[in-house]
């Protein structure tokens, strides 16, 4: 999915997409952002998965003005798998907030969050990183691991993540 306001003065850009992936299906869904300092970006994906159930995200936000980017995944299925590699690079004065949050419910489910950019001039980052194990959801796993690359002075870059944990036996990390 490509989002281009790159000629968008004064825009505003979005799309929401929610998506179930049956028994055993596979998905890769990749969206590239790329927005003017005067257009705003939203972009907002949903999933749930079903037993052994996969999807593959790649975010790239390249926009330079405001930039909100989010991805919801419903781990519902026994041995469901969710990835998100998140590529950013913030310049001038974008700003950007992107929001990721994974609900472990089936047994043996698995999550991996892996974001990288660089922030330059005044860009803001804000990334919300959120693994919550919900009850059943037994021998489940999820990982989120973040590199920012502070390349400005005047650049900033904040990092919230969350595990919330309501099941024993499973493993979370973030980093």
């Amino acid at each position: 999915m490509l989002i281009d306001g790159t000629r968008a003065a004064n825009g505003f850009l979005g799309s929401i997409l929610r998506v179930f992936c049956g028994a055993r299906s596979r998905l890769t869904l990749t969206t590239l952002q790329a927005g003017c300092e005067d257009a705003t970006v939203l972009d907002d994906a949903g999933c749930v998965l079903a037993e052994d159930a996969s999807v593959d995200v790649r975010h790239f936000a390249l926009s330079t003005g405001a930039c909100y980017t989010g991805f919801s995944c419903d781990l519902r299925g026994e041995a469901a798998r969710a990835g998100a590699d998140v590529r950013y690079l913030g310049r001038s004065q974008a700003d950007m907030d992107l929001n990721y949050i994974f609900e472990h419910r089936g047994p043996a489910t698995m999550s991996d969050l892996q974001a990288n950019g660089v922030l330059a001039g005044e860009s803001v980052k804000t990334l919300k990183a959120t693994i919550d194990f919900i009850r059943g959801c037994k021998g489940a796993s999820g990982h989120e691991q973040e590199t920012a690359l502070i390349a400005g002075e005047h650049a900033h870059n904040r990092s919230c993540p969350v595990i919330l944990c309501g099941e024993d036996d499973v493993a979370g990390d973030h980093g």
